[in-house]
């Protein structure tokens, strides 16, 4: 099974506790590092927590590490406007996470046009 790690609040959004990512900095995380040196370099006046970085483009939600974080701190890793759950979908699955008001789910990937 794949294991993959979503926002399920509505009106929220994909973050992590500042906790969460000093964990994941601590396992020498990429961008949990760069999320923390930000952090410093603005003088701890902001927290997002959602990996959205000058160098990356955010946490990819089947990351070991960050899964295993969650599996540590449970409700401590969600943000601020997070609540953060762990989907399980079988492993030959091609997915992609899509939300509707902050609220995400897991889906199959297919063919789309716009």
């Amino acid at each position: 099974m794949t294991k993959i790690l979503v926002n399920k609040k509505i009106e929220g959004k994909f973050s992590l506790s500042l906790l969460s990512v000093m964990w994941l900095a601590k396992n020498n995380h990429p961008i949990a590092i760069a999320e923390l040196r930000e952090y410093e370099e603005f003088g701890k006046k902001q927290w997002y927590g959602n990996g959205h970085t000058h160098k990356f483009d955010g946490y990819k939600r089947d990351d070991p590490l960050l899964l295993e974080c969650f599996e540590k701190l449970q409700k401590a890793m969600s943000g601020i406007k997070s609540e953060l759950k762990i989907i399980e979908i079988p492993d030959d699955i091609d997915w992609c996470i899509q939300a509707n008001m902050g609220y995400e789910w897991v889906a199959e990937k297919h063919k789309t046009w716009d």
